[in-house]
């Protein structure tokens, strides 16, 4: 009889000893888990029009990546989602207002689904000039077209088209592009004007 309560005390002492021992041992993976994904930067964000690039650091641990960029005004909405195992990325945006700002932000998920976000949200604004007008009425003269935003000296051009074929391009200058009447009066054609920049088409009427 003694010697079966010293075995059953050995026992529960044994079991009592694996269980701590891989308690002790979740709680060391569990924390290494937490801290494995190291603390990292947005390196930038950079666009053409509604073509965008964007770069961060490599964090070892990290499985994937997570882009979000939302609207950054009181509903902060969700604009754009995308996973990817790159550090750095280029897609499109067709879904932008001009003169509104956006943030960007960068995740990085580890192989258990936990998640650091980059140390930087990036803030940005697509900050493009447009035609005032919406439509081109031709008459006997001159057609002069508007422009709204800033010039700034970024390389916009403007294209003129008769019927998809180019008839020239020509720099910005200012605010207000001129269509010579030449280029139309007493002829069946379709006029069309293009902005663009870096020869990207960004507006056209």
């Amino acid at each position: 009889m003694e010697n079966i309560n010293k075995l059953k005390v050995f026992v529960v002492a044994f079991v009592i000893l694996i269980s701590t021992t891989l308690i002790s041992v979740y709680i060391l993976r569990d924390s290494k888990s937490a801290s494995i994904l190291k603390s990292f930067n947005i390196k930038y964000i950079k666009n053409t029009y509604k073509s965008f690039t964007v770069e961060y650091e490599k964090v070892p641990a990290a499985k994937y990546y997570k882009i979000e960029i939302l609207d950054n005004g009181n509903t902060r909405n969700k604009i754009y989602t995308m996973e990817t195992k790159n550090t750095k990325e280029e897609f499109e945006l067709e879904n932008l207002e001009n003169g509104v700002e956006y943030s960007l932000m960068v995740y990085a998920y580890d192989a258990r689904g936990d998640y650091r976000p980059a140390n930087n949200e990036k803030l940005f604004t697509l900050d493009e000039i447009t035609f005032i007008d919406t439509d081109i009425l031709l008459h006997d003269e001159d057609k002069i077209l508007s422009i709204n935003g800033e010039i700034d000296n970024k390389g916009y051009k403007y294209k003129i088209l008769e019927n998809d074929n180019i008839l020239g391009e020509y720099d910005v200058k200012d605010r207000d592009i001129t269509i010579s009447k030449d280029l139309f009066i007493n002829k069946e054609v379709i006029i069309t004007v293009q902005l663009l920049i870096d020869n990207v088409v960004i507006d056209d009427i």
